[in-house]
């Protein structure tokens, strides 16, 4: 794995590349520069967010965890910070064979993104994709196309991080796909 265990900033990160496409990229540079983010930057606080998150972790497990795959349970700690639990046990066997295709994880990949997660945020996506039994690019870019498609979770990014009100934008949903719109001040 290229890149594991380099210090950047005073934390060790693991670097990983994710596969997208055009019109994710035109999404997520929108997004970041309202908020005065890089791509890469704004696609590493959004993934990160989303791991932090117990009903994305729940939802995402429910959608796409195979049949006798061991299930990941995610609380808050003392410290406020989510930890993972795996766990294990008839209850948690989900009648799914395989992996499903979507529009999330089936789409033409001719764009790369690199981005740089600390170790903890790694470890975290390591427990998810052995539930999933996904590779940890798949997830992050799973990840990152299913928040950019989500009006709510556009919003809210917005309203924590954009600091150029100018270049706010709303997911519009035409004919089933999601394009982003500028907000008129």
């Amino acid at each position: 794995m290229a890149g594991e265990g380099r210090c950047m900033g005073g934390k060790r990160v693991v670097r990983r590349k994710i596969s997208t496409n055009d019109d994710y990229m035109d999404k997520l540079n929108k997004l970041a520069r309202a908020c005065n983010y890089t791509p890469a930057e704004f696609a590493m606080k959004i993934i990160c967010a989303a791991l932090d998150s117990p009903p994305f972790v729940h939802s995402i497990q429910k959608k796409y965890t195979r049949e006798g795959r061991l299930w990941v349970s995610i609380q808050r700690g003392e410290n406020g910070k989510a930890d993972y639990k795996i766990e294990t046990g008839y209850e948690f066997v989900r009648q799914v064979r395989s992996i499903r295709k979507d529009r999330y994880l089936n789409f033409q990949r001719d764009k790369r993104l690199s981005i740089s997660l600390s170790n903890e945020y790694d470890k975290k996506m390591g427990l998810l994709v052995t539930s999933l039994a996904c590779k940890k690019a798949e997830l992050a870019a799973l990840i990152l196309h299913f928040s950019l498609d989500s009006d709510q979770i556009v919003m809210q990014l917005q309203d924590i991080y954009c600091v150029q009100n100018h270049l706010r934008v709303t997911p519009l949903v035409v004919n089933g796909e999601v394009s982003y719109v500028y907000l008129s001040a």
